[in-house]
């Protein structure tokens, strides 16, 4: 049985449940499906100072409370006047305290540290920071944690050696578990991409390189490529509109999980392609990799540290400086696809990413706590 069967959890994020689901969702769901008690708060909305019309609303979506609520101060406080914010927020709090169960664990993902962790003496705290703090705010927001987890060594390096850290990779949601069909390669060769395509961090002359040297393979684009013309700069729009204008590039567009994971199985290769010097993670970890790889489908990337010790997994660069030599990997793989995509090299890929199910990345945890509690 779950160590968090019956137990009230608060999680913190700075994702909206009405959005695009991310690890912080998957999480929430998750333990919800492990017996907890979850509530999932949004992130609070900016009144100013209105202190008697502070708003609170609590929403049941599929056995997850979201609880959203508006401050009765000035949020930006905490940018400016972080001592105040933090006596403000413990007002706040007692609001919070009168309308929800009171939490056996705190578990906040939110580098914006809304809601810090020292107020939540009587709890258990976990802070599990996915992305790169790269702010004082963020490095700060592990302060009152009783363990931090996190998807990189570099990323746990940055906080203190004197609480428990823990790697934990990525985990990969069940959608990408069920949809699985082995395929054959059949007539032309798929190659899919995700990802937010106005990134500034994206190797875009690299991308271009492959996709024009390869006009007999059909590049699937899976993704954000909306973009403002007032607002966007004018190489992110060249780009988009070069990915659009390609006969064998197709943009689908931002789907749900349900349906990435189908259309992934019809995909022979996967490409990976940041400019590491540029990518805010620095080319450590990426969440789509795990997806990927459930696939079984032979994976092409730029280098990633996470992955440099488990060898078989990705067609990675070498280098940590550019990409030059990618075009070159992505040659080789194309010429020789069926021996990159064996029985037994699918198998060993899709094991591994099965390995890091959201289900066994929480058992993973709860062992941690077993261990430190």
């Amino acid at each position: 049985m779950s160590i968090f069967k019956n137990k009230i959890i608060w999680i913190f994020s700075q994702q909206n449940w009405n959005g695009l689901k991310v690890s912080k969702h998957h999480y929430a769901e998750t333990l919800a499906d492990a017996g907890a008690k979850v509530y999932y708060f949004n992130p609070p909305q900016d009144s100013g100072w209105k202190i008697k019309k502070a708003k609170l609303s609590i929403n049941n979506y599929f056995n997850i409370n979201v609880v959203s609520q508006q401050f009765f101060f000035p949020i930006n406080l905490k940018f400016h006047f972080r001592f105040l914010y933090n006596q403000l927020i413990k007002i706040q709090l007692k609001i919070l305290r009168r309308n929800l169960p009171l939490p056996d664990f705190v578990w906040s993902f939110d580098l914006s540290n809304n809601f810090p962790l020292f107020n939540f003496g009587n709890s258990y705290n976990i802070f599990h920071p996915v992305d790169e703090p790269l702010n004082k705010t963020a490095l700060n927001a592990y302060k009152g944690a009783h363990l931090i987890l996190s998807v990189t060594e570099e990323i746990l390096s940055k906080y203190p050696d004197n609480l428990p850290k823990h790697l934990i990779n990525h985990g990969l949601h069940h959608s990408f578990i069920t949809n699985y069909a082995p395929k054959e390669i059949n007539g032309s060769i798929n190659v899919g991409m995700s990802g937010n395509w106005l990134r500034q961090d994206l190797d875009r002359n690299t991308i271009k390189e492959i996709i024009t040297n390869h006009p007999n393979i059909n590049f699937e684009c899976w993704g954000n490529m909306e973009y403002d013309e007032k607002t966007t700069d004018s190489e992110t729009i060249e780009f988009i509109q070069f990915l659009t204008n390609q006969f064998n590039v197709k943009l689908h567009g931002i789907v749900n999980a349900k349906e990435l994971a189908i259309a992934y199985q019809q995909m022979d290769v996967f490409l990976i392609c940041y400019d590491i010097q540029k990518d805010q993670s620095k080319g450590t970890n990426y969440h789509k990799v795990i997806e990927f790889l459930s696939t079984g489908r032979v994976v092409i990337s730029n280098n990633i540290s996470y992955y440099d010790t488990k060898p078989n997994l990705l067609e990675m660069s070498k280098s940590r400086i550019d990409n030059i030599e990618l075009p070159n990997i992505f040659n080789k793989v194309i010429k020789e696809i069926s021996s990159y995509n064996t029985t037994s090299k699918c198998e060993c890929r899709r094991n591994f990413a099965l390995d890091n199910s959201y289900e066994k990345q929480l058992t993973k945890i709860e062992k941690l706590l077993n261990d430190v509690c």
